[in-house]
């Protein structure tokens, strides 16, 4: 049995099939919670040595932009234990990847099970992170953790009649909606789904002479399902 979202556009009978692409999914969660360990290298002019700082124990979070026609980009923030500095080798030249990522463009685009569109998406996992105090640290400080998480993001569609959409109205009444955002293609896809948002304001805005809304929204399904990105 699958749940399906959008519907689909042709009633499925006994010779319906369908695909599930191979992916992988990131969600939030609250349980056996992992951090990181960050090496910064900060190199001499001579190239000849570098100076190592390490982060340990990080804990952190990421706001998302994904401009229309741009390339979507990740803004980590977060805590960790702190190291004392090291002079090291050169570490040599960095190794990338060479798969490139794609433009936000073509995509398909969901709000409510309506196709809509808007000029830029934005979301917050919402993570607050503290470190606790450790005075058996060198530095008096434990590794990071989550205290507190609440998505958040923003949308801005072109403006509607309030047939089409009334965000006001779901505002006043706490009214979830689904948002599925999905581009790319196979090897190079990505999907972002919110299973439940809650409009949180509206804002009048205008792009490029056009009237359209901007809709703040936060999760309102629950911290550990209110938000899943698959890249396939």
């Amino acid at each position: 049995v699958a749940s399906v979202y959008p519907n689909w556009t042709v009633t499925p009978d006994a010779t319906t099939t369908y695909a599930v692409k191979a992916s992988e999914t990131y969600a939030p969660a609250s349980a056996s919670l992992v951090t990181a360990s960050i090496y910064d290298y900060f190199h001499s002019s001579s190239g000849a040595n570098s100076e190592l700082r390490k982060v340990l124990g990080w804990a952190g979070g990421a706001a998302f932009t994904l401009p229309v026609g741009g390339i979507a980009q990740a803004q980590f923030t977060g805590q960790g234990k702190w190291t004392t500095p090291a002079n090291v080798a050169h570490p040599g030249a960095a190794t990338f990847q060479a798969q490139r990522p794609v433009a936000f463009m073509g995509a398909d685009i969901s709000l409510d099970s309506v196709a809509t569109k808007f000029n830029q998406l934005t979301f917050d996992c919402g993570n607050q992170v503290q470190a606790a105090p450790d005075p058996s640290d060198t530095y008096g400080i434990d590794v990071g953790g989550i205290t507190r998480r609440q998505i958040n993001g923003r949308i801005n569609p072109p403006l509607e009649l309030l047939s089409v959409r009334n965000v006001f109205t779901d505002f006043l009444a706490g009214n979830t909606k689904k948002l599925w955002v999905r581009y790319g293609s196979a090897g190079n896809g990505i999907s972002i789904y919110f299973p439940g948002i809650v409009y949180t304001g509206r804002e009048d805005e205008d792009v490029e002479g056009f009237a359209h809304e901007g809709i703040p929204f936060a999760d309102g399904v629950g911290a550990d399902s209110g938000m899943y990105i698959s890249v396939y």
